[in-house]
């Protein structure tokens, strides 16, 4: 971080993402530049990209790899900057945007001050929209079309808490990116994050952050079998 001894996670992705730092709570910029992202190279390569997370994909860490805000709370901009063609759409990533985006948050794309809805204008941009672990599971991985999967208002729920038809768990998110991203004959970039380790720290409880991180090791050896 530019100007804390602790970086929050707005700074530390950032700092992943673009090899920039940036002052804690300013998403992939610096001193008012943007900064360039991994995701974002990858797109502007012919390589496909996404994002998979526990939290909300507008939350930081998901948020560094594709938006460039100086708050991370601007949460509504965040969402905005995947919208292909649409108002705030981050033009660094192509024409077609994001490959793959699975996690929560789907209020700041549907329950929005600004009226808009973001998931009618993602569909209309030919992105598949699946909302719960039946429809992500039955998604057809040669189908080239983009797809945006949010399967929660805010943060996913703990993988103890987790109602498996409603929310599918990071093992499956995961798989299901890189079974659609791997059709990509250039590669693929893919960040995959398990935020609720994070989320139950922020609430010091050990149990459940053990448990999200069992479950991120469950992804992370689904993505290396695959």
């Amino acid at each position: 971080s530019n100007d804390a001894q602790v970086t929050d996670s707005a700074a530390s992705m950032t700092a992943y993402m673009t090899g920039v730092k940036a002052n804690n709570g300013v998403i992939s910029m610096n001193g008012g530049s943007v900064a360039v992202t991994l995701a974002e190279l990858a797109k502007q390569r012919g390589m496909a990209a996404g994002v998979v997370t526990t939290t909300r994909v507008t939350d930081a860490t998901p948020a560094a790899t594709y938006a460039h805000v100086s708050k991370r709370e601007f949460e509504s901009d965040i969402a905005a900057a995947l919208v292909p063609g649409g108002a705030g759409y981050n033009a660094a990533l192509g024409a077609t945007g994001l490959d793959v985006v699975f996690g929560g948050g789907v209020n700041a794309f549907a329950k929005r001050s600004d009226g808009r809805d973001l998931l009618a204008e993602l569909r209309a941009k030919g992105y598949r929209t699946p909302i719960n672990t039946a429809q992500l599971k039955a998604l057809d991985e040669g189908v080239s079309r983009p797809v945006i999967g949010l399967f929660a208002g805010s943060d996913m729920s703990f993988s103890a808490q987790r109602d498996a038809a409603k929310e599918p768990s990071l093992t499956e998110m995961t798989s299901k990116a890189i079974g659609v991203l791997s059709k990509n004959p250039n590669g693929f970039f893919l960040m995959v994050e398990g935020g609720l380790i994070d989320l139950a720290l922020h609430s010091t409880n050990a149990k459940r952050a053990l448990q999200e991180t069992v479950a991120f090791d469950h992804a992370l050896k689904a993505a290396i079998a695959q």
